[in-house]
């Protein structure tokens, strides 16, 4: 089932798409081959199509599930949404939601370097706020 899954994926409709990247993230987060392939999926589902749309809490699950193997999918996401206006903005705290799930496993120099530059440039009060839950949650000491 899941070769079979992986196969369809790059030929999916982009609404069956992230359907069949939550199926196969639910199956087997940990395999590298699926974190591989549904972690891009996974990551630009977060990207609003609206100022009206929120984070998908299954999306949100699905990462946090991956772990690790998606983190840098995030930085390059959150690069590419450091423009102005509103979505950019709804995608950053998006992103930074998702990083806050992650937690621990976000955790790298580089990576504490980069939130912080971004909470601090962050023009956006709600975002700003997200990305210091998404710092937080990242230097937070495994139990």
């Amino acid at each position: 089932m899941l070769p079979d899954l992986l196969q369809r994926l790059p030929s999916a409709e982009a609404e069956k798409k992230i359907d069949i990247a939550l199926a196969l993230a639910a199956i087997d987060a940990r395999n590298t081959r699926v974190a591989s392939t549904v972690g891009p999926i996974l990551v630009a589902a977060l990207r609003p199509q609206t100022t009206e749309t929120k984070p998908d809490e299954a999306v949100l699950k699905a990462i946090a599930a991956i772990g690790e193997p998606v983190v840098d999918e995030i930085f390059k996401a959150l690069e590419a949404a450091d423009g102005i206006g509103a979505l950019n903005a709804d995608n950053r705290k998006a992103l930074f939601m998702a990083l806050q799930r992650l937690g621990r496993q976000a955790y790298s120099e580089a990576n504490i370097y980069l939130l912080r530059k971004y909470q601090q440039k962050e023009r956006y009060r709600d975002v700003q706020e997200a990305a210091g839950k998404a710092l937080a949650a990242v230097l937070r000491p495994e139990r």
